[in-house]
């Protein structure tokens, strides 16, 4: 009680012009209004929005919560406890003109390429050392779950669900396997789902596991914990790349520049995508979005309307793909190495840069908070990543 005393007694004097010396009246839950925006106090001190109903929340950034460390709001250009704006925090980068900077969660050997998140860590597969690690989504050290053979790929994607991490396993019986997250069992992966050739993807969407086998043209779902035999969507389809679900519709990525759609047990639509084909893909609000590659992100509707691109710019190698409610977010490993942002609506340029002179990127992640990637690396080193949005 006495140190947070001291902090609203040194915050009062920076913040007089706003608020006034409330803290020193007692009222410690004191928040700051976003710039700009008008705020009043309500009787019981706290800021709030003019004209929000005396029991509204505090006003805050998506997530935050007021951080008694966080010191006063007084320096949104540098301070990364309010960067941009009061009580939006960097979460461990710095800020540099009201916008919070990327850091760096851990290294690797060069090669690093699908990335997971869960509540506490990031995981991530690197296809040079044939590995699985994860680190603290604050950062730290890594930590090894599967030390797999050097070169094995272990999936375009990873996923992790109820404890456990599920990949692509390519050695000896091909198919997807799981592990508890803190590491492999002594007698290695548990098998989930046997298959006939190598499965290159692994998803997990609504608790239903996606993969795909691609040298059998085989697009596959299973309802976690898959005690069954798994469906197969579809086969003989040309190399499928990557799949999503969302209730009865199921998409998926072929390499004719096409998107396949799935709608209960209709007939597949087939979507052209245009000039080139699509990797990232997921379903969610009735449409399609995917990642084409070199082109950027685009979306279509589920009942099979056509493609429309989010991007009016072109990329040099750009493949990978995540949602939040209100953007999409891709890497663009050429040229300087990109990670972007474009509204669902469309960003009718390039998207918004949040990291750039990244060594390859690839893989990409979204939780409530930040966004994640990782680098393949070109000199030796890969990299994982972290940025507050």
């Amino acid at each position: 009680m006495r140190r947070r005393l001291g902090l609203l007694l040194a915050s009062c004097l920076p913040a007089v012009a706003w608020l006034g010396c409330n803290a020193i009246l007692g009222n410690e839950s004191a928040v700051f209004a976003p710039e700009g925006v008008e705020a009043s106090l309500d009787p019981d001190g706290d800021a709030r929005i003019d004209g929000a109903p005396s029991d509204a929340p505090a006003v805050l950034p998506d997530g935050a919560d007021p951080d008694p460390d966080a010191g006063p709001c007084v320096d949104v250009a540098t301070n990364a406890k309010h960067c941009g704006t009061c009580f939006h925090d960097c979460l461990g980068g710095s800020c540099t003109g009201g916008v919070c900077q990327p850091f760096q969660l851990a290294t690797d050997e060069s090669g690093p390429f699908a990335i997971a998140v869960d509540a506490t860590h990031v995981y991530w597969t690197n296809r040079t050392t044939g590995n699985l690690k994860r680190v603290p989504i604050s950062g730290g050290n890594a930590q090894m779950v599967f030390d797999g053979p050097p070169g094995t790929p272990l999936g375009d994607e990873l996923a992790v669900h109820g404890g456990m991490v599920y990949f692509a396993h390519t050695v000896g019986d091909a198919g997807v396997v799981r592990c508890p997250v803190g590491g492999c069992p002594s007698g290695g992966p548990i098998p989930v789902v046997e298959t006939d050739g190598e499965v290159s993807f692994v998803k997990i969407e609504n608790g239903v596991l996606l993969f795909i086998v691609p040298a059998e043209g085989q697009v596959g779902r299973c309802p976690l914990p898959c005690n069954g035999a798994p469906e197969i969507v579809a086969s003989g389809e040309p190399l499928p790349l990557r799949a999503s679900q969302s209730g009865s519709v199921i998409a998926w990525s072929v390499i004719t520049n096409n998107l396949r759609i799935k709608n209960g047990a209709a007939t597949p639509l087939s979507i052209p995508t245009g000039a080139g084909y699509a990797t990232g893909i997921t379903v969610s609000g009735g449409s399609v979005y995917a990642q084409e590659h070199n082109l950027g992100p685009l979306v279509a509707p589920t009942d099979g309307g056509p493609v429309r691109r989010l991007s009016s710019s072109t990329f040099s190698f750009s493949e990978e793909i995540a949602l939040d409610d209100t953007s999409v977010y891709f890497t663009d490993t050429t040229p300087g190495g990109r990670v972007m942002r474009c509204p669902r609506s469309g960003c009718g340029d390039s998207g918004a840069a949040l990291a750039t002179g990244q060594q390859q990127p690839r893989g990409i992640a979204v939780d409530a908070k930040s966004v994640y990637w990782v680098t393949e690396g070109t000199s030796g080193v890969g990299m994982i990543m972290r940025v507050a949005k």
